[in-house]
This record gives C-alpha cells, sequence and structure tokens, in this order.
C-alpha cells in the first residue's frame, strides 16, 4: 500500500473535522455524516459509507484493497493512473473530479445545514457538471474563407469609394478655426474644401 507523503497538499489544505482539532480550532473528531470517530480527508472523499456508495454508483470500476482505500495518496493514484487497467474507460474517470466535489459539499450541507444528500442524487449533479464542463470546451470551428493571390490583389488595386477625409485646427482661447475636407466621389473627380470661421470657399 501507498502511504501519504506528509506534505501531501490536498489533505493538507482540507478542513475536516480530525484536521481542526489537530489545528486547535476543534473538539470533535468524528465525521456527521456516519459517526466515525475520526474523520480525516480520505474519509470523507472515499470510505465514509455514503461516500462509498456514491463511488460504486459512479461506475468507476472498484479494486479490493485499492479503491477505496485508507490512503488519500492511494486512491487519487488509482483514478489518475491505475484505474484504466482495471477496465475503466476514459468516459467513466472524467467525472471523477466533479464526484469528489460533490461528495465534499455533501458532507458540508450535513455538517453546516443539517441536509442529508442521498449518493444518487451526488452522482447524478456529478455527471450533469462534468457534462457541461465537457460542452463548454468545445471550440466552434470557424472555417476561414478561400482567398486567392488574384482576388488578393484585385481587392488592393480597387479604391474604397465614396471616400471623405477631414482635418482641423484650432488655437486655444481663439475663435479661429480651420477645416480641410476631400471628398472622392469616382476615382476621377475630387471635391476639396475649406473652412476659416465663417468664410467658405469651394474648389473643384
Amino acid at each position: 500500500m501507498l502511504t501519504d507523503p506528509p506534505d501531501f497538499t490536498f489533505g493538507q489544505l482540507k478542513a475536516s473535522s480530525s484536521r481542526l482539532v489537530d489545528r486547535h480550532c476543534g473538539q470533535d473528531r468524528s465525521s456527521l455524516r456516519c459517526g466515525s470517530d475520526n474523520e480525516s480527508v480520505n474519509h470523507i472523499l472515499f470510505t465514509c459509507p455514503p461516500a462509498l456508495q456514491t463511488w460504486a454508483l459512479s461506475e468507476i470500476p472498484s479494486a479490493p484493497g485499492v479503491f477505496s482505500s485508507n490512503s488519500l495518496y492511494e486512491n487519487f493514484d488509482y483514478l489518475l493512473c491505475r484505474a484504466k487497467q482495471n477496465g475503466a474507460t476514459s468516459t467513466m474517470l472524467a467525472c471523477f473530479p466533479w464526484v469528489a466535489w460533490f461528495i465534499w459539499k455533501a458532507r458540508n450541507d450535513k455538517v453546516f445545514n443539517g441536509k442529508d444528500i442521498l449518493p444518487p442524487d451526488t452522482v447524478n449533479h456529478s455527471r450533469q457538471e462534468a457534462e457541461e464542463w465537457r460542452v463548454a470546451q468545445v471550440i466552434q470551428q470557424i472555417v476561414p474563407r478561400t482567398e486567392t493571390p488574384d482576388s488578393r490583389e484585385d481587392a488592393r488595386s480597387k479604391p474604397c469609394l465614396p471616400r471623405c477625409q477631414v482635418d482641423t485646427s484650432w488655437m486655444a482661447n481663439s475663435e479661429v478655426f480651420g477645416v480641410y475636407g476631400i471628398t472622392n466621389s469616382v476615382p476621377s473627380k475630387s471635391i476639396l474644401a475649406s473652412w476659416k470661421g465663417l468664410y467658405t470657399n469651394y474648389c473643384i
């Protein structure tokens, strides 16, 4: 059996009853879901009776003596690396992060809200979330428009008409301003206009 390394981060961060007592944040190590004397992170996720039933319903094949075991490290090692050797498919394993997450949420609902979440409901929520995540990762394939060298050359050679270009100039604290504009309606003809104050001149 693999043993959990002392710095196994996931187990250190999650606040099980046993971990809270170790941190002097509580006095009761027991599990409110099943009454076990020592609620560890591994117990919450894998060996608590509701958790065991949830994993059994998840279609991920179990391995006696390996999964579920009393080692948090070994359980995740099985799910990540060895479950396929025991017949698990990628489709079966795709939802395991959500199974673990909803098991944890079910435990919190019991602790903080006094609510009992049944294992079948946990599995259904997990599958729904896993499917929504899968769909969200699908990127629509945008088919680019086919262009030829000739079509790009034609687009560059044709002027964009009609076209209007303007510019202006003014000074702070002055009523005088100037505006200049040029309009092209056809390639061979341009209309120029300039404004200064209230006077307007047009040149063709």
